[in-house]
């Protein structure tokens, strides 16, 4: 039974394999067939004519000399099929040969009949009629087909020579170049660089170019650089005298360290089409070197911010009312690392209290490097009278003029009235003529508490001998306390590099626990270890490198290796921030155990901020 369905099953699938080889008007299988893959076709232009052949050849077909077309004399491409017909229960041999064809000028073209000897017999395909287009807009020079194949006995079939190349014609490597470009090679730490990178197409009737297996798009690596995102641009431009079309992407790259840094070499693979063949194609852009020199020694006042910027500044109200807050908006506008824009230090204002600001970055423009970054302080005036906020200083490096530089803004005064509520100072004690009997009450206003006009009732108490000299010391001992506390609580207020320094080591932890869970932990813990030093040392946190981590720890006179350890872990986290790498859990655990063994070394140091 089971042999049975063996063979039922092989016949089924033989008579659906010969059911789709060609037949003739009886309904075999036609012994010899030629087509084309596409009957229209332009001048100057490469196909492929198929001849197929069901049994055994007895020799390779003879192709016909034909006006308007180069046919070449041996295939370029074989294959061998073993086919089972059930009809005679025989192995049938299919055999498919295919020349490549040029077509030298336009018009009706046919391709006559050709004769093949099949077992001993002749047999004759049908001719084939073609349509032959003008050239009117440039070709491409498409390269020869694939490697033929091996067949048996094994031997290599010949190339047809690749005809002479007319005026209109574009090689394949002429007709897709890819690009990369910066503006500038040597720069200052934290200027921008310009990148674009650009896909050049020819654009030619019939001819197309996409991503290989779309694979998505793969930008250059740029290992010590803070990348923008990309922004992608399709134009139709012209190249050489020819028109192309030109995908280009453009990106702004910071450098985050000095040194001699580059731009990866930018590799993209694509496929191109010309009618119904396809090429595979590979195109290389060589990396790119970048000088990046270090910033002079910054002045006092240095925001971290790298490039060219103006300041502004508003109020919310041109006259304010005591004790009712308004707002003042800092707006920094400019180019440059949008990262890189600290706040604005403000100027110590009398009679109001400030604080500290509510950030909002917003671009100006939706391309390039333009930013603009706001900061809003609340402005709380604590007495009536003119409230003068004098100018506000924003201090920056320009790369241009290789120099710091300072904008100031206007100084800003406002009008402040008496708040409705305040009536000056209330008589809290009056002197009545007429005595009031021991034990009455006084009202002196409404908003007052009633005051007592004499004691009622007053009982000596007795006290343990053993507790007077514990109430004695009782509100020495609460003075002392309270003025510890008081005397704390005024070197926090007065002295901001003493409380940044005291709060560090619980600032730094409590982000480094939260790094764990983050989509980007390598971000998370390097701010959170920078964090730290900015906090220990009393620096802008805002643009601070890893290089310059190192030096305030030199400066510090820390010990080489915590030194080192911390700049390994900050560098560590820097080439998965820039080179696109994710960590894996246990990489993230070991950089996290890193960091608070760092942070507490640098505890136990005790270093003070370099001056």
């Amino acid at each position: 039974m089971r042999t049975i369905l063996l063979i039922g099953a092989v016949g089924a699938l033989a008579a659906a394999v010969i059911g789709a080889a060609p037949v003739n008007a009886a309904g075999d299988a036609a012994p010899v067939r030629a087509y084309v893959d596409e009957t229209t076709v332009t001048a100057g232009a490469q196909f492929m004519l198929v001849i197929e052949i069901n049994g055994r050849a007895d020799e390779l077909p003879t192709m016909p000399a034909v006006d308007g077309l180069q046919i070449s004399a041996r295939p370029s491409t074989q294959s061998t099929q073993m086919e089972f017909s059930s009809a005679t229960n025989t192995a049938v041999s299919r055999q498919k040969y295919g020349y490549a064809v040029y077509a030298t000028k336009p018009g009706k073209i046919t391709i006559p009949p050709i004769q093949i000897k099949v077992e001993g017999k002749a047999q004759t395909t049908e001719p084939i009629d073609l349509t032959v287009q003008d050239a009117s807009v440039p070709q491409v020079r498409m390269p020869r087909g694939p490697a033929p194949t091996q067949v048996w006995p094994p031997r290599v079939l010949p190339q047809m020579p690749q005809p002479p190349a007319k005026d209109n014609e574009v090689s394949l490597e002429e007709a897709v170049v890819i690009e990369s470009h910066v503006d500038k090679t040597q720069v200052y730490q934290g200027a921008p660089v310009e990148q674009t990178l650009c896909i050049w197409v020819l654009n030619a009737s019939g001819f197309r170019v996409y991503n290989y297996r779309d694979q998505p798009f793969e930008p250059p690596s740029c290992e010590g650089f803070y990348p923008t995102p990309l922004e992608e641009d399709v134009t139709e431009t012209s190249r050489d005298g020819r028109a192309f079309k030109a995908v280009t992407y453009r990106r702004t790259l910071y450098p985050t360290v000095a040194g001699d840094l580059q731009v990866g070499e930018w590799g993209w693979e694509g496929a191109a089409s010309y009618g119904v063949r396809e090429w595979r194609i590979q195109r290389k852009a060589p990396a790119i070197p970048i000088r990046v020199m270090a910033l002079p020694d910054a002045p006092p006042g240095f925001s971290g911010a790298v490039g060219t910027y103006t300041l502004a500044a508003k109020l919310s109200r041109e006259d304010g009312v005591q004790g009712v807050p308004m707002q003042l908006v800092v707006t920094v506008r400019g180019r440059g690392n949008p990262d890189a824009i600290g706040a604005p230090r403000m100027p110590k204002v009398e009679k109001a209290y400030i604080s500290d600001p509510d950030r909002s970055p917003a671009p100006s423009e939706p391309t390039g490097a333009d930013v603009e970054k706001t900061f809003t302080y609340t402005v709380t005036p604590l007495a009536p009278g003119e409230l003068s906020i004098p100018p506000i200083e924003y201090g920056y490096f320009d790369p241009g003029a290789g120099a710091y530089k300072t904008e100031s803004t206007q100084p800003l005064l406002v009008h402040v009235l008496q708040s409705a509520e305040y009536t000056g100072p209330r008589k809290l004690m009056t002197q009545n003529r007429d005595p009031d009997p021991a034990g009455s009450v006084n009202m002196i206003g409404d908003d007052i508490f009633p005051l007592a006009a004499g004691p009622a009732g007053l009982r000596p108490v007795r006290r343990s001998d053993a507790m007077a000299p514990a109430a004695a010391a009782a509100p020495v001992l609460a003075y002392a306390g309270v003025a510890l506390l008081m005397r704390r609580k005024r070197r926090f207020e007065r002295d901001p590099a003493y409380a940044r320094a005291r709060r560090a080591r619980s600032r730094a932890v409590k982000r480094l626990d939260a790094a764990a869970g983050s989509a980007e932990p390598a971000e998370e813990l390097y701010r959170a270890l920078l964090g730290y030093v900015a906090d220990r040392y009393n620096l802008q946190e805002t643009g601070l490198t890893s290089q310059e981590v190192t030096q305030t720890l030199e400066a510090g006179h820390v010990e080489a290796e915590v030194k080192e350890h911390v700049r390994k872990i900050l560098r560590a986290c820097e080439r998965t921030r820039y080179g696109g790498a994710k960590l894996s859990r246990d990489e993230i655990a070991a950089l996290s155990r890193g960091a608070l063994d760092a942070i507490a070394r640098l505890e136990s140091h005790g270093a003070e901020a370099p001056v």
